[in-house]
């Protein structure tokens, strides 16, 4: 034999012995265990617990798999592949089970994975297969995957399919008993470090006018390409039961019905089933991926959340998203409305018309209407570059009269013009004309009129008859705003008073204001505001002229004259007042006179006086006959002097002190002190030191105690309120005569106690600790 047929022999021999291992470890039960032995003992991490069965009826049994970060455990994995099928050129696999499955993965366990780059686009993608391929039976059961924080389980899972050439069909489908667990999102934000960054200066935002122009001067929807799906998908049906999500919302579906399919870019949604927690779903149509992608969707639901629960929902969508695409919503329930709307969105300027009816709408959706809106008709048409609205409705509702309303307006993506915007109520009608532009910055231009407004119908007991005017422009761009208003006229009666607003003024948010003249008048009384609060000087008057308050509000009574004045500069700024009312009611309180004067002024410090003198001041159970009030000095030095005459409280204190704006700390002494009261005087024996540190939050108070006759109270130590500290009180004596006033004539007390206390800064858990000393001679009769 020569030398070439020895080597080819050979070559044979070794591609057969070959052949035949691979026969033997693939097509036999013995070979098959074989195989898995060997990777159970050379794959790192696997283990496998028991194999049984061949191809026709293999299972797996306690399959376990660690690697870093992930750990998976499998009780039982079967495979039953039907041999038979391969004489047909065709791959059947009659059942594939998983069954007690449990995956933890933890990603910040695992290593990093490589970058991987991306491909370039080699065109569309095809699925097919040259061999059907049929999957009689797919199950899952008791299956359990937690992913860091998120935890999927699955109770029951049956399918099937069948993929040939390039249709793949799922059979029908069951899935019982899913959970998905979101972790929330607050708890999220708690692991999350967030390191510190430096961010870019970023550029000037673009005025609003801009973006909305560059918004609509292209089409919403921007070129849409064919979309080629790389295989066809036909689901016969899938039903699903006790399905649900929870998180930060939690939603629950009882049952689920999906059926739906994809012919070369037609789907088809035959139905489309949910019957949730949140409420009923049904849904069908059909839509066409490609050309001007054409669409017909029907949908109605019953909405089961509150405050909407029982509110039903229809939407019809029809059209092509490249062309008109017409929508249509009708809801009835605790909110009835019709809905129509075209729109082109490749368009550019959005073309848009939208028209909204409603019967009645009200608020809230349950339970007593506070407030109601009738014969709603909103109707806008156009484009987001050249629209038309219109509105009309009626109101009404609990503290607000009965209203018609109509609105005109025009607009465009840098401005709208409210031709007129009428209120017809109270027997007379307010009318409102604006442009609201927002080109640069945003501004406003309007008129408001009054026009025979009459309350006394619907007030009686503040009637009322107002006509008016008031004409305003303004602008508002970043943080700044001013305003100017030309002209303010407002006329008419308020409880056969006359009425007389008259005025023109314009300020700004830095506070400058000026006000060439501004007149209020109601009846016999007047106010005159006049002047200017400048870049640099404050020159400002108001005069105030009220010799009759009497009714001029519901219970309100008296005389008020006086004059308050800004002057100085913006550095220096001085107020200066000087006010005197006489025979002041309110209610059931009165006061015979008031009179305040003032004049502060305010430099590197604070510093000026003021005056407060009240007489007679009388309500039930309640007659002082003078209070007084003088203040002067300034941030370094001031001091405060207060005197009360009267029942059943009179009495006087003083008040001394300095205020370190530096240090936000004022210091201070109170003394001559001393109050009549119904349990006797009371008097301090000492002054009390007073220390207060803003910073801190904290006040001091010094030793110091209060002498009646009948009583003792003291402070023995220096006194740290504010977030914690301790205060040590003294009731050093306490005779329980002095409750005579307060106890039925005849009942008698007499006896003395002593009490000391410590109260901690904060509330404490079990109350305060105390010493009680036992009265001594205690009778009550």
């Amino acid at each position: 034999m020569s030398l070439w047929k020895k080597i080819s022999l050979g070559v044979v021999i070794v591609i057969l012995l070959l052949l035949g291992s691979v026969a033997f470890l693939v097509g036999t039960t013995s070979g098959l265990h074989l195989v898995f032995k060997a990777a159970d003992r050379w794959v790192p991490g696997l283990d496998i617990g028991k194999v049984t069965g061949g191809w026709r009826d293999l299972t797996l049994s306690d399959v376990r798999y660690e690697q870093p970060g992930v750990a998976v455990k499998a009780g039982n994995l079967h495979l039953a592949v039907g041999l038979e099928c391969l004489w047909n050129s065709s791959v059947c696999i009659n059942d594939l089970a998983l069954k007690d499955i449990q995956v933890n993965i933890d990603s910040k366990k695992m290593p990093p994975s490589e970058q991987v780059e991306e491909e370039e686009d080699s065109g569309p993608l095809d699925l097919s297969t040259p061999y059907p391929i049929t999957l009689t039976r797919v199950a899952l059961d008791n299956v359990n995957i937690k992913i860091d924080d998120t935890t999927v389980s699955v109770m029951d899972f049956t399918s099937g399919l069948n993929w040939q050439e390039k249709t793949l069909t799922l059979k029908p489908t069951s899935l019982k008993g899913l959970l998905i667990a979101l972790p929330k999102v607050a708890e999220v934000a708690q692991e999350e470090v967030v390191e510190p960054k430096i961010e870019n200066p970023q550029p000037d935002e673009k005025p609003l006018g801009e973006t909305l122009k560059d918004l609509f001067s292209r089409p919403v929807l921007p070129e849409m390409t064919d979309v080629h799906l790389p295989l066809n998908l036909n689901i016969e049906e899938f039903k699903g039961e006790q399905l649900r999500v929870t998180g930060d919302t939690d939603i629950t579906v009882s049952t689920m019905l999906l059926k739906v399919s994809s012919i070369d870019g037609n789907t088809k949604l035959d139905a489309l089933d949910i019957d949730s927690s949140q409420g009923i779903v049904n849904a069908s149509g059909t839509a066409q991926l490609s050309d001007n992608w054409p669409v017909d969707i029907t949908l109605n639901s019953t909405l089961n959340v509150e405050p909407l629960k029982g509110e039903k929902v229809k939407l019809k969508m029809g059209g092509a998203l490249r062309e008109q695409l017409e929508i249509g919503v009708n809801l009835s329930g605790p909110v009835d409305m019709d809905l129509r709307a075209q729109t082109r969105l490749a368009e550019a300027g959005l073309p848009l018309n939208v028209e909204v009816n409603s019967k009645q709408l009200y608020w809230p959706f349950t339970g007593e209407k506070q407030y109601q809106a009738d014969d709603l008709k909103l109707k806008l048409t156009g484009k987001m570059t050249d629209y038309t609205l219109s509105m009309r409705t009626a109101v009404k509702g609990q503290e607000i009269p009965p209203a018609t309303i109509t609105l005109d307006a025009k607009g465009n993506e840098q401005q709208v013009n409210l031709d007129k915007l009428t209120v017809a109520a109270l027997e007379g009608k307010t009318e409102l004309k604006a442009l609201l532009d927002w080109q640069q910055a945003i501004s406003w231009r309007g008129e408001l009129t009054l026009n025979g407004i009459n309350t006394a119908k619907e007030f009686p007991d503040w009637p009322s008859k107002l006509n008016g005017l008031i004409k305003t422009r303004g602008s508002l761009y970043g943080g700044t705003w001013q305003m100017d208003v030309p002209e303010l006229k407002l006329t008419g009666n308020v409880k056969q008073n006359k009425v007389n607003v008259d005025g023109t003024l314009k300020g700004n948010s830095y506070m400058q204001w000026m006000i060439p003249g501004l007149h209020l008048e109601l009846g016999p009384n007047s106010a005159e505001v006049k002047g200017e609060l400048g870049v640099k000087d404050l020159n400002l008057d108001a005069t105030i002229n009220a010799p009759g308050l009497d009714n001029a509000l519901p219970g309100l009574g008296g005389t008020a004259k006086g004059l308050v004045k800004v002057r100085g500069t913006v550095e220096a700024p001085q107020l200066l007042a000087d006010i005197t009312a006489r025979g002041l009611r309110w209610q059931e309180l009165s006061v015979a006179q008031v009179r305040v004067e003032g004049d502060i002024k305010s430099t590197d410090q604070i510093a000026g006086k003021l005056d407060v003198r009240v007489e007679q001041i009388s309500q039930p159970d309640v007659n002082i006959n003078l209070v007084t009030l003088n203040a002067k000095g300034s941030e370094k030095q001031h001091e405060l002097q207060l005197r009360i005459q009267g029942e059943p409280v009179s009495g006087q204190l003083n008040l001394a002190g300095s205020f370190d704006r530096k240090e936000e700390r004022w210091k201070g002494t109170l003394s001559n002190t001393r109050f009549q009261t119904p349990v006797g005087p009371w008097s301090l024996t000492r002054d009390i030191a007073l220390d207060y540190r803003n910073k801190e939050q904290k006040i001091s108070i010094g030793p110091h105690c209060w002498l009646n006759p009948n009583a003792e109270l003291c402070v023995p130590q220096t006194i740290d309120a504010g977030a914690e500290g301790r205060a040590v009180v003294n009731l050093n004596r306490f005779d329980l005569a002095m409750l005579k006033p307060f106890m039925p004539e005849t009942t008698q007390a007499s006896g003395i106690s002593r009490v000391k206390r410590t109260l901690p800064g904060t509330p404490p858990k079990r109350g305060c600790r105390r010493a009680v000393s036992p009265f001594r001679g205690v009778t009550c009769r």
